[in-house]
């Protein structure tokens, strides 16, 4: 019922984005987006509507907002409308956020930061919203 070209997932700073690709679909109701922790168990995190029936390449995504920290096993459910389903390859994707974290400058102008999770990236932005730095913060959530 539906081509799958391409299935992937990449980390960013604040979620994880998951991209596919269609070549063909034929009565494609709809793709359930599923995360697990073991690449074996998965729930559902998203539901993204299909395109029916094309002979058109058909591009996807959907960004999991609230990806866990460590790895996260990834795979799609595609249903038909008449509720057949298939479940694509899995994708795996390592994801290290920096909650807790704090910054601050001291009286030289030395930006400081702590993490209570590590290691991972972090990007100062100023109020225009403009890059100035970035850099990384490591496994002891120092950076």
């Amino acid at each position: 019922p539906v081509e799958l070209m391409a299935f992937t997932a990449h980390a960013l700073e604040d979620r994880v984005r998951l991209d596919w690709t269609t070549a063909t679909e034929n009565n494609n109701a709809y793709f359930e987006v599923e995360r697990g922790t073991d690449g074996v168990q998965f729930n559902t995190i998203g539901i993204v509507n299909g395109a029916g029936t094309t002979q058109s390449e058909t591009y996807y995504v959907h960004d999991d907002i609230t990806p866990l920290h460590g790895t996260s096993y990834y795979r799609l459910r595609q249903v038909d409308l008449d509720g057949a389903a298939k479940t694509s390859n899995t994708v795996v994707v390592q994801w290290n956020s920096l909650e807790g974290s704090t910054a601050w400058a001291d009286a030289n102008d030395v930006l400081h930061i702590t993490a209570t999770t590590g290691p991972g990236e972090w990007t100062l932005i100023d109020a225009l919203g403009r890059r100035i730095a970035s850099g990384s913060v490591d496994e002891s959530g120092q950076g």
